[in-house]
């Protein structure tokens, strides 16, 4: 029988450690629409309240149609990374891409809703910011549904990695693991609190939309730095004209600073700035240019400043920027010259210490990536053929809590246990990125995981189940029916 996983620890100095029981939380799927359907409400609250009380850049109708935008966008965003990170399990998660009970992110919801409300923008010729009142209704919304998150468990596929920390929690396999979801809401409720001071701040900055890589490179498991590298960009210095900018009237305003587009792609020069930094105001033009723009002009403080059009049928952004730098008193030019580059890399994760405590989790369980299907098939057969037992292929992977579930439900079973006995059992991992696809595509697909296929000792195919038939209302296993079903091929 394979151990349990060990209490949680804290250890506080090589000579003391605290020990504490294991949070023990379980599954609960039924909690997650209604958490979910909470969180729609709450955004919606906060965003009409946000809305009436600080107004708002947009008239009415441009609002909607960037709201109905970012709907539609965050809807396809969230089941198409959810269909992709379902990728192990194409075959069930087709059918269901937009299903409502159907697997979806919002990593994904957030990308697609922004795609899509920046083509609306274009669209519609709109050049402001437009999310600023969407910050905090989304960050109640989504702290809601992340509790709907919590409470569904190994259902969610949202839970951590296993720790030995007093704070970890068991969702119904007996691991104790990280309990992601409540980090993200204490995040979400400390991000929400200076959000509503911080509205008229400032626009974001480099940093800022550098933190938000960077959230968003953790979520898929990369590493994030930045490197100062030479590479071609535009420069903005001061030019050998008198300069027309002129120290910000009020400096309590949002920063405001563009060189505006026109309908139908026309840039006639237009360009203007209000309580405007120099590096927001390259920062702004790097967004345009397509390109990094480096502040070399040593000018502090913030400015107002405008620029009337002066090309009516233009469409070449260079050359409306060329034109406003140097009606503003100031010089642009494209050059070699070093710049901040933001690096993702896949992360490594350093190997276990001897001491380290063992689990059996995502990082350690039955099944192995690194081993030869093939090989391990050729060897079980010649032990079945010896031992005149059949062969059970067990399919999944470490990452899949179902797999670890039924894995160690079988293990903690006597009469389970005694059934294996009779048989060769063959763990095949399966995963996104090595899915063992020549090795399993001599089987029938499988609709999800944990999948078994019963082979002879030849390897010929007897039977195929989805284990999925044995799982109970209160998302265990019902080892009485696995018992049955592996009487069948296990001989006395």
């Amino acid at each position: 029988m394979r151990p349990r996983p060990k209490q949680g620890s804290f250890r506080l100095s090589w000579y003391f450690a605290l020990r504490l029981p294991m949070l023990r939380l379980g599954s609960h799927p039924a909690w997650h629409p209604l958490f979910e359907t909470l969180g729609y409400l709450l955004g919606f609250a906060a965003y009409k309240k946000a809305r009436s009380s600080e107004g708002d850049v947009l008239d009415e109708q441009q609002r909607w149609s960037v709201t109905a935008a970012a709907a539609v966008g965050a809807l396809f965003g969230s089941r198409l990374l959810g269909f992709f990170e379902q990728a192990p399990r194409l075959h069930l998660a087709l059918p269901r891409l937009l299903l409502p009970g159907s697997g979806k992110t919002i990593v994904g919801g957030l990308l697609g809703g922004w795609v899509s409300v920046e083509l609306a923008k274009k669209r519609l010729g709109i050049n402001l910011r437009t999310g600023d009142l969407f910050a905090l209704p989304l960050c109640l919304g989504i702290g809601a549904g992340r509790v709907g998150c919590l409470l569904a468990g190994l259902a969610d596929d949202t839970y951590g990695m296993p720790t030995t920390q007093p704070w970890g929690v068991d969702f119904g396999d007996g691991v104790a693991r990280h309990p992601t979801q409540a980090y993200e809401i204490v995040f979400l409720c400390l991000l929400a609190v200076p959000l509503p001071a911080d509205h008229a701040r400032t626009k974001p900055t480099v940093e800022d939309q550098a933190r938000l890589q960077e959230l968003l490179a953790g979520s898929f498991g990369l590493k994030f730095h930045q490197e100062r590298v030479v590479r071609k960009a535009w420069v903005l210095t001061r030019g050998k004209g008198p300069l027309l900018l002129h120290p910000a009237a009020d400096s309590q305003r949002n920063p405001v600073a563009a060189v505006f587009e026109k309908p139908d792609n026309i840039f006639d020069g237009f360009t203007g700035g209000k309580n405007a930094s120099m590096r927001l105001f390259a920062h702004e033009m790097s967004l345009d240019l397509n390109m990094p723009v480096e502040d070399h002009t040593g000018l502090p403080g913030s400015y107002d400043f405008e620029v009337q059009p002066f090309a009516p049928q233009n469409h070449d952004i260079q050359v409306a920027v060329r034109g406003a730098m140097e009606r503003l008193g100031l010089h642009i030019e494209l050059k070699d010259t070093p710049v901040n580059e933001f690096v993702i890399d896949t992360a490594v994760r350093p190997p276990l210490s001897p001491s380290a405590p063992v689990m059996h989790s995502v990082q350690s369980g039955p099944f192995d990536p690194d081993r030869d299907a093939f090989q391990d098939l050729a060897e079980a057969k010649q032990r079945a053929t010896l031992q005149h037992k059949n062969i059970l292929l067990d399919v999944g992977g470490n990452w899949c809590g179902w797999c670890l579930l039924l894995d160690r439900s079988m293990q903690d079973d006597a009469s389970v246990r005694a059934r294996l006995d009779h048989l060769i059992v063959l763990h095949v991992s399966t995963s996104f990125y090595r899915p063992n696809t020549k090795f399993l595509s001599r089987y029938p697909p499988a609709n999800g995981y944990p999948m078994w296929f019963v082979l002879s000792p030849k390897g010929k195919l007897l039977a195929a189940k989805s284990p999925e038939a044995f799982q109970k209302t209160d998302n265990t296993y019902d080892t009485g029916k696995i018992e049955a079903y592996l009487r069948q091929w296990a001989g006395e």
